[in-house]
């Protein structure tokens, strides 16, 4: 049982973005009070984490809490909200997903307490300078509280239990997204998360004080949420009742589990969802936009993930307004789904164009940017027609969605399990045949903080 400690200050916060800034020179001033400034950084950067979560994800009035005991001090974040938070497996490259862990390795002990409306997390920092989370045997967080530490990782971001469905949905229509490819709308999932998390801090950061959450932020959050229970249920059901799975291939290093290919979908289709996934829709191409113009802290979507969510809003819309479902088609134009910006990162290919071998280098869009005189005769593309180009031209059909869902994730999480490591693969040759090669391929920094990926080639 965590001791008893005294309230040293409180303060009430609006659901504004501004909120976090104040919160860290609250409790800035909190610990000077206390002669503990050597807590400072870590506590500052915990405490804005934990407050942004809450404006975002709750939307409620915030209060934060400072409170003291001889051996420690415990800083405590309330809202309205009874949805708990999530830590997420996201790697140190991330640029957004991974706030929690961010925070349980900055101070002593994490945790989350229920309260009779909503909820409170909070966090512990030992007067003398802790060295990380504490370990605590089972229950010392109290009665009540839960220890995050001993939280499962979930590799995909996957509710243990899908949330409730939405008020009406009993009663309303279904609707269904037939042969929703599973792999990719994970990976989908994923950017969503990160990119509507940029988006209403980036818009917040303009908007006037003193405003409150803004409603397309909450509209586009509920059909983000609805999509997300109603995908995690039917692939519950459909790993439950023994849908075969797509292992990847021999010897690939990803930890992601084999899943099903594709899985049906059934939506409910209460009266507000159309709006929702306007809201959604609209706000994830804004995303896209920002971030191509390197305005956040994320890359835009892939073509491939832009269509999946583009048909499963529009599917649902259009059967909301009475229309049949259509099952999903990979997109197969891929000069239609070529990025917008062309312009591709400055970087010394030098060492590419005299390389023996076939090395091929794929910027952070997917694009190929430089080619090796020994690619040519490995694949028959020349390296000018080849240049500019996505990568996925490279890719059998078969493989694309896995590996735009790969390297999304990637994007998103910062996780690199092929960079350095062999795999075997098939290369699609410009007649069409598959040539199997072994692939090694590594990263390098472009300019302006981008990344160059180059694959080295060798025929089996």
């Amino acid at each position: 049982m965590l001791p008893q400690p005294t309230a040293l200050a409180v303060l009430t916060l609006p659901p504004v973005s501004a909120s976090s800034r104040d919160a860290r020179r609250f409790v800035a001033a909190a610990l000077d009070e206390l002669g503990l400034g050597h807590l400072e950084d870590g506590a500052v950067l915990a405490v804005s984490e934990l407050v942004t979560n809450a404006v975002l994800h709750a939307r409620t009035a915030v209060d934060v809490t400072v409170d003291a005991d001889e051996a420690r001090v415990r800083v405590s974040v309330g809202d309205l909200s009874a949805d708990l938070p999530v830590v997420r497996s996201y790697g140190a490259q991330a640029t957004t997903g991974r706030g929690l862990s961010m925070v349980r390795a900055l101070v002593d002990d994490l945790g989350v307490t229920a309260r009779e409306t909503g909820k409170t997390v909070w966090f512990t920092l030992l007067r003398a300078g802790g060295a990380g989370v504490v370990d605590h045997p089972a229950g010392a967080a109290g009665e009540g509280e839960l220890d995050l530490a001993e939280w499962g990782l979930e590799e995909w971001g996957l509710a243990d239990e899908p949330s409730a469905t939405s008020p009406g949905a009993d009663d309303a229509p279904t609707g269904v997204l037939r042969g929703l490819p599973v792999a990719l709308w994970l990976a989908a999932h994923q950017h969503h998360d990160a990119a509507l998390r940029e988006l209403v801090l980036a818009r917040g950061a303009s908007a006037p004080a003193g405003d409150g959450p803004s409603s397309w932020y909450a509209a586009a959050d509920a059909g983000h949420t609805a999509l997300a229970t109603a995908v995690d249920r039917a692939l519950a059901a459909a790993l439950a009742a023994g849908v075969p799975v797509v292992p990847l291939p021999p010897g690939h290093p990803s930890p992601v589990p084999a899943l099903p290919a594709a899985v049906d979908v059934p939506v409910a289709l209460v009266p507000a969802l159309a709006g929702s996934l306007a809201a959604l829709a609209e706000a994830l191409d804004d995303a896209d936009r920002l971030a191509g113009e390197q305005r956040l802290l994320i890359h835009p979507a892939l073509p491939e993930v832009v269509a999946l969510r583009d048909w499963c809003c529009h599917q649902l819309i259009a059967q909301a307004g009475g229309s049949p479902a259509a099952a999903w088609e990979h997109p197969g134009d891929l000069d239609a789904l070529a990025p917008a910006d062309a312009v591709l990162p400055p970087w010394d290919d030098s060492a590419v164009q005299a390389a023996p071998g076939a090395v091929i280098a794929v910027d952070d869009r997917n694009r190929v940017i430089a080619v090796s005189p020994a690619v040519e005769q490995l694949v028959g593309w020349a390296p000018h027609d080849l240049v500019g180009r996505r990568v996925v031209t490279l890719i059998p059909p078969k493989l694309r969605e896995a590996h735009v869902a790969g390297f999304t994730r990637h994007q998103v999480t910062g996780e690199a399990h092929v960079l350095g490591v062999e795999v075997s693969l098939p290369v699609l040759h410009a007649a069409g045949d598959e040539v199997q090669c072994r692939f090694l391929i590594d990263r390098a920094p472009a300019t302006g903080g981008r990344s160059v990926y180059l694959a080295a080639l060798t025929p089996l």
